[in-house]
């Protein structure tokens, strides 16, 4: 029986992307090999001990548990909340690919109505692969070396789309000052290849300190004029989740 290393278990409102606003259940891995600049959950890369749960369901009170968890103890939890998708986040949760393989059928058996929501990088293609038929719904990231600090991921993520393609998915880029023309349009293009139908998002950069430059109306409107040039679905929605007390 697979264990996993968790953050904490709880239930609030999606905070990126087109579900921005919905309730959903959130289970939040522990761990995370790559090192964003702008990263906006620092406690990935801490090692916990024990992991939380909310309870009861939108309350904000918690309580502790031993690590790791067990999917009969994740299952346990997630049948006391009500929302019909569970968010699978991080964090990276492909870090625990083996992990999601063996879970995600037991939970979808014990309630065939709940949908699951993956998000991630979007670099980890080959842990995708084994569990992509388990999943409804991919909100995957485009890293901009501009903005994450990191080397270029083209590849992974072209690999990543052709597999995530099967199901619903929505492509995220967050962007700012640092990043070029040049360096945009070559996103875009690949959202154009491999998923063209695909929602794409474009997420200013959520300043962490005053030093921190955003970017201007005027600016954002040309990175979405040069998206929109080519892709049908596009649109600007800020992190709310870092600009909400409530999310």
């Amino acid at each position: 029986m697979q264990e996993a290393q968790l953050i904490e278990i709880f239930s609030s409102f999606q905070g990126e992307g087109p579900y921005v606003g919905q309730p959903m259940s959130f289970v939040r891995f522990q761990h995370c090999a790559f090192s964003c600049r702008y990263c906006d959950t620092p406690d990935s890369f801490k090692k916990f001990k024990d992991y939380r749960v909310e309870f009861p369901q939108g309350s904000g009170q918690f309580q502790n548990y031993p690590n790791p968890a067990s999917i009969e103890e994740i299952a346990h939890w997630l049948q006391k909340f009500n929302n019909e998708i569970i968010s699978f986040t991080g964090g990276e949760p492909l870090h625990h690919s083996r992990f999601l393989v063996e879970a995600l059928p037991k939970l979808k058996n014990r309630n065939p109505s709940n949908r699951f929501l993956l998000e991630t990088s979007g670099i980890l293609y080959q842990e995708l692969r084994p569990l992509i038929d388990e999943i409804d719904i991919v909100s995957m990231d485009i890293k901009l070396p501009s903005v994450t600090g990191m080397k270029a991921y083209w590849e992974e993520h072209r690999q990543f789309i052709k597999i995530a393609n099967k199901k619903e998915l929505y492509i995220k880029a967050v962007l700012g000052k640092e990043t070029s023309q040049e360096e945009w349009q070559q996103a875009v293009q690949l959202v154009y290849d491999e998923a063209p139908e695909a929602p794409f998002i474009l997420q200013p950069v959520t300043p962490r300190s005053q030093k921190d430059q955003t970017l201007s109306n005027v600016e954002l409107k040309q990175y979405f004029s040069w998206a929109k040039d080519i892709l049908p679905t596009v649109r600007v929605i800020p992190q709310m989740h870092v600009q909400a007390q409530w999310l």
